[in-house]
C-alpha cells in the first residue's frame, strides 16, 4: 500500500510539473481536487517543487515580520493610551515607571522588527532579482525621509550594541476655565546624543523639533505600511502566473480541507433540521452577512452566494452543493428566475 502511495504521489508531482511547463498554471478542477485531497507529504512536495516556492517563502516572511512590526506599534499605542487615561481620569498618579518600562520595552521590539523588515525585503530581491529595481524605487520614494530611516536603523543598532534608550513619559495639568492634561512620551536628546550614531542619525537628532516618540513611531509605521500595501503590485509579482498559481494551489488545500469536514457535519444537521441561518455569524463576517441578504432566504442564489464566499476556484462538489441545498431549505417554491443572480 505504501508502495502504491508513493506511485500515486510520484503521478501527481509529474502531473503537476507537466502543467506548471506547458502553462504556468494549475486551471484544471479535477487536478486541484487531487492536490486538495492527497497526503501532507505529496502536498508538501508539490509545493516544494513549485516555481514560485522561493518567492512565497519571501512573501511569507515580509508578511510574518510586517506582523509583529504592527503589533509592536500597537502596544506602543496602548501603553501610551493608558498613561493619557491614567492622567486624564484616574485619581491617584500615573504609574510612570510602569508606563516607561512597557513603552521602552515596544521601541525595542519595533526598532528590531523594522530591521527584520528590511532584510525580509532584501531577501525577497534575491529570492526574485527582477522585482530588484522596482521594489528599491518604491522604497526610496515611501521612505524618503533618509534622516527618519537611518534614524530607526540606528536606533537598532544602539538597542543591540550600545544601550537602551527610554521612552520617556512626560505629562503636565494647566488650569484656566477647566483642568487640561496634555502628555506625551519622548526620546532625552542629551541622553540620545551620548549613542553610536551614524552622520544621518545625528542630523535626526540634533534638528528634530521633537522627539515625540509617538510621533517618530506613527511616521515610520505609516511608510513602513505603505510599502507592504504596494510592493506586490508595484513590482508585478502578484500578476505572475506561477505566483498566483502557487496561491491556487494553498487555496484549494485549505477549501477541500473545510468541505470535508462541513460534510461530517452535514450528516447530523440535515437529519436533525438544523437552521443554517442562526449559526451563519460563526462562519461568515458580518459583511458578508449583509451581502447574502440581497438574496431571497432559502433560495439557491443565496445558498450559491456563501458557496462562493468560501469555494473561490469553485471546487464544491454537486453532493456537498445539494447537501447544503438541502440544509438551508432550498425548494421550487424559493427559486425561481427573477431572483439576483
Amino acid at each position: 500500500m505504501k508502495e502504491q502511495k508513493a506511485r500515486e504521489d510520484a503521478r501527481l508531482l509529474e502531473e503537476c510539473r507537466r502543467t506548471w511547463k506547458s502553462s504556468g498554471r494549475t486551471a484544471s478542477r479535477e487536478l486541484l481536487r487531487k492536490i486538495g485531497y492527497t497526503s501532507p507529504e505529496s502536498f508538501a512536495a508539490i509545493l516544494q517543487a513549485h516555481p514560485a516556492r522561493t518567492w512565497h517563502q519571501s512573501v511569507d516572511n515580509i508578511d510574518r515580520v510586517f506582523t509583529v512590526l504592527r503589533l509592536a506599534r500597537d502596544a506602543i499605542y496602548a501603553a501610551y493610551g493608558s498613561f493619557h487615561a491614567q492622567a486624564v481620569h484616574a485619581k491617584e498618579w500615573p504609574d510612570m515607571n510602569g508606563i516607561l518600562e512597557a513603552a521602552t520595552k515596544e521601541v525595542f521590539t519595533f526598532a528590531f522588527a523594522s530591521a527584520s523588515l528590511v532584510g525580509a525585503y532584501r531577501r525577497l530581491k534575491s529570492a526574485a532579482p527582477e522585482t530588484a529595481m522596482p521594489l528599491g524605487a518604491l522604497s526610496d520614494e515611501i521612505f524618503s525621509d533618509q534622516l527618519l530611516n537611518h534614524f530607526i536603523k540606528e536606533l537598532r543598532n544602539n538597542f543591540g550594541h550600545s544601550r537602551l534608550f527610554e521612552a520617556q513619559p512626560q505629562y503636565t495639568i494647566t488650569w484656566a476655565d477647566d483642568r487640561r492634561v496634555t502628555t506625551n512620551l519622548r526620546f532625552d536628546r542629551t541622553a540620545l546624543l551620548e549613542g553610536e550614531w551614524n552622520l544621518h542619525a545625528r542630523q535626526f537628532i540634533e534638528t528634530a523639533s521633537s522627539l515625540d516618540v509617538m510621533e517618530i513611531i506613527s511616521d515610520y509605521y505609516g511608510r513602513a505600511d505603505r510599502l507592504h500595501r504596494r510592493y506586490l503590485s508595484t513590482t508585478g509579482l502578484e500578476h505572475d502566473e506561477y505566483f498566483k498559481d502557487y496561491l491556487r494551489i494553498r487555496e484549494a488545500r485549505s477549501t477541500i480541507a473545510t468541505q470535508m469536514t462541513l460534510g461530517l457535519f452535514l450528516q447530523n444537521a440535515v437529519k436533525n433540521g438544523v437552521n443554517p441561518y442562526v449559526h451563519l455569524c460563526t462562519y461568515f463576517s458580518d459583511d458578508e452577512i449583509r451581502r447574502s441578504r440581497c438574496y431571497p432566504d432559502h433560495s439557491m442564489a443565496q445558498v450559491d452566494f456563501l458557496i462562493a464566499s468560501r469555494d473561490p476556484l469553485g471546487l464544491c462538489s454537486d453532493e456537498l452543493r445539494a447537501n447544503l441545498y438541502a440544509l438551508f431549505g432550498v425548494t421550487a417554491a424559493s427559486t425561481n428566475d427573477t431572483e439576483i443572480r
